[in-house]
């Protein structure tokens, strides 16, 4: 499954993370700016088997710091999200 043909909760999420502001080096690091270098991207709705082997894989796969939770989508099913950042 491709990110665009997942539900909108889940693309919007990845927007958001990805539209945060980058650390510029001047001003104190916080959660805010922490996420440069973003990859990695992974997901997996919750009740597929299959989509959470794969997600674990990816998350495996991974270095550097992570970001990972679950979301709930417009339906209610329930998303793993995440991604990799700060290489």
């Amino acid at each position: 499954m491709e990110l665009r043909d997942t539900p909108e909760a889940v693309q919007r999420w990845f927007r958001w993370m990805e539209e945060r502001p980058q650390y510029d080096g001047k001003r104190p690091l916080d959660d805010t700016h922490m996420y440069e270098c973003m990859d990695n991207l992974r997901f997996a709705r919750v009740t597929e088997a299959a989509m959470c082997i794969k997600y674990e894989e990816r998350y495996k796969r991974g270095c550097c710091g992570s970001v990972d939770q679950v979301i709930e989508d417009d339906d209610g099913d329930l998303w793993l999200v995440g991604f990799n950042y700060g290489h």
